[in-house]
């Protein structure tokens, strides 16, 4: 009954849908989501909260792909993109930079599949976290791994050119956690948190990491 309203707010659509959330109605709460997600500004703070709230209705529902897609794209994702199920390196072109985050550790040749969406001009950048030198080292010992590390490091370099071919290593840092507190508290960055669990409870907090299914970080809090 209430969709047969000509034009109800926005502020009343947002209630009900949060009441039928709270209520455990989930199906029903994603249907009032959708409603006002069409009535809303898409780059809007607000855009951006309903997204989330919908993401994480389809979570309750078992909905994992739409819960995905919900949470990046309130977190400013244009295009969202499964890369289990689609090859994205045949739907996006034109790119100026790739971050590469599990490299062949989900992926064969990633960093040929990644350098095939970016443009081919010096100013594109490729930035991977699976170094080839650590992965090398492990496999062939430090004495051998070092310098055929270093070889691999630059035929890849030179295989991509005039793209940028880069890889992160990075360590613990005080400041640079520092850093990353204080973009968070500006809401530069915005930490997705998926649940909280004691310290008590933390054979419940592995198992909602082992699920593979957590939409942000599991917590664990301890108190001192």
């Amino acid at each position: 009954k209430f969709l047969n309203y000509s034009n109800p707010s926005t502020k009343v659509i947002y209630d009900m849908a949060n009441i039928y959330k709270r209520n455990k109605e989930f199906q029903k709460s994603i249907k009032y989501y959708s409603l006002l997600l069409e009535k809303l500004n898409y780059d809007s703070d607000e855009y951006a909260d309903v997204l989330y709230k919908r993401g994480s209705s389809y979570e309750r529902i078992g909905d994992d792909e739409n819960s995905d897609i919900d949470l990046l794209k309130s977190l400013g994702a244009d295009k969202v993109i499964d890369y289990q199920k689609d090859k994205f390196y045949e739907i996006l072109n034109d790119q100026d930079l790739v971050y590469d985050l599990l490299g062949d550790s989900v992926m064969d040749n990633s960093l040929d599949k990644c350098t095939l969406i970016l443009k081919n001009l010096p100013s594109s950048h490729y930035i991977g976290l699976t170094h080839p030198f650590v992965s090398t080292i492990d496999n062939k010992g430090l004495f051998l791994g070092i310098p055929h590390a270093l070889l691999m490091r630059q035929k890849l370099k030179s295989k991509h050119k005039p793209v940028n071919v880069h890889w992160s290593i990075y360590r613990p840092s005080l400041s640079g956690l520092q850093q990353l507190t204080n973009l968070a508290e500006d809401q530069i960055i915005k930490p997705v948190i998926d649940s909280i669990y004691s310290l008590a409870d933390i054979n419940n907090a592995y198992k909602k990491v082992a699920t593979g299914h957590g939409s942000g970080k599991v917590v664990i809090k301890n108190k001192l």
